[in-house]
């Protein structure tokens, strides 16, 4: 007796499966950070500004190619106060256009990513209330306030580590370098100098920060399909689906919305293959338990001579499991049907 002809309410269809496992991303993603960034000394050696460890964030917009190559644009923010000899703050704000080339690699049993990247952009530095005494200019005190724009150059290393659990989602830790080219000019005034020191006055100040950051991406389009071993099938994650074929009152034949399911079904494909067809509850609450037997074996028949015309070969269907002798459903609950079970 051929598989199809052998009547069960659950019937297994091995079309292969697989283990999610992650992909370099593939179409538009987001990403957001938090970091403690380090802003290094700067200034000339005479009033040479000491910062100290400050917060920083950025979020960020991109296109995955699939093959660990990535191009995004990114806001970042950067503040650092002044532990000496000054007070007040210094801030790096602005705009970059990345590129990542990373690669996936299995460490300690997980799916790491690591990356490298490049950005070139335009940052802003500015100066709030930093004052500095006792200059070369005289005794009284020269507080810079202003804001510089230069391009910027980053460099980044780093690893993402996707969550499984949460397809799409990964969790990376970052080391980024930001510099601007030539030095930030930073006006200055003069407070309480006694008429010593010129009203106004430039100073120039080197901006390079060194940040590590920890932070979230998010890819919406699917992961990219990895290249197969031999013995392995190349496959793109896709979410576990449940696909209903219904029929309509003792009937068993396929509507065209059916045979669009079962078109759907077969072409399931990835980590979560299509693995079986399971035809649960009796045909209609009306017929005899004879009638119900013959009938859900017609559908069970039906879908399966679908599923072998769409390309699933006879060979792959196997039957297994308790006959159609479960209680009729209560009225109103849709029992006509075949369930598939992607698994």
């Amino acid at each position: 007796m051929s598989g199809c002809s052998r009547w069960t309410a659950m019937a297994v269809v091995a079309l292969g499966a697989g283990t999610a496992a992650a992909q370099p991303v593939e179409g538009l993603y987001l990403g957001a950070g938090i970091a403690a960034n380090v802003h290094e000394s700067a200034g000339p050696q005479a009033m040479r500004l000491h910062g100290q460890t400050g917060p920083a964030g950025l979020l960020s917009l991109g296109w995955g190619f699939g093959n660990g190559i990535r191009l995004e644009v990114e806001g970042s923010y950067r503040e650092n106060g002044i532990a000496r000899p000054a007070s007040g703050s210094v801030s790096t704000y602005g705009g970059m256009a990345n590129l990542y080339i990373g690669t996936e690699r299995a460490l300690g049993g997980q799916p790491l990513q690591p990356y490298l990247g490049a950005g070139l952009g335009i940052a802003w530095t500015e100066f709030r209330q930093v004052g500095v005494a006792g200059t070369p200019l005289g005794p009284g005190r020269r507080v810079f306030d202003d804001v510089d724009g230069r391009l910027a150059f980053q460099g980044i290393a780093g690893m993402a580590l996707p969550i499984l659990a949460l397809p799409g989602l990964a969790l990376a830790t970052e080391y980024r370098f930001l510099g601007t080219a030539g030095d930030a000019r930073i006006e200055s005034r003069a407070e309480g100098a006694g008429g010593q020191l010129p009203s106004q006055g430039t100073g120039q100040f080197a901006n390079r920060n060194h940040t590590l950051l920890i932070g979230l991406r998010y890819a919406f389009g699917r992961p990219a399909a990895e290249a197969a071993g031999p013995q392995e099938a190349s496959a793109a994650a896709e979410p576990v689906r449940l696909y209903l074929v219904h029929f309509d009152w003792d009937r068993s034949e396929l509507s065209d919305r059916s045979r669009r399911t079962l078109a759907e079904a077969a072409r399931q494909g990835g980590p979560y293959r299509l693995a079986r067809i399971a035809v649960r509850g009796s045909a209609d609450r009306a017929a005899t338990p004879e009638a119900r037997e013959r009938l859900t074996r017609q559908r069970l028949e039906a879908v399966c001579a679908e599923l072998e015309r769409l390309g699933v070969g006879r060979e792959e269907i196997a039957l297994t499991g308790p006959g159609a002798t479960q209680p009729a459903a209560a009225l109103g609950t849709p029992r006509r049907r075949i369930e598939i079970l992607p698994q």
